[in-house]
């Protein structure tokens, strides 16, 4: 259920897990995920400030504001988070 995974998610913020990194942006990038779990994780990854990923994420996140088919509220949390990172 998306709740279940949106939960999870927010608590990503706190406890950044470095190690997932990967899967989350594979759930990021994954158009058939539920749009406010993608949302949530973009918001979450911004988070993520002092990652050792943190080059990989936002790599990954300016990757997806290239996509000019991107909805259009992932399109804003994506750019915020892009930018709370550089």
């Amino acid at each position: 259920a998306p709740e279940k995974r949106i939960s999870a998610i927010r608590s990503l913020r706190n406890y950044n897990n470095h190690k997932q990194v990967t899967q989350l942006l594979e759930v990021l990038q994954d158009s058939s995920n539920d749009l406010k779990v993608r949302v949530t994780l973009a918001e979450a990854l911004g988070w993520f400030n002092w990652s050792i990923r943190k080059a990989d994420i936002l790599k990954a996140l300016d990757a997806l504001l290239a996509n000019k088919s991107l909805p259009q509220d992932l399109r804003d949390e994506v750019q915020q988070s892009f930018n709370r990172l550089l």
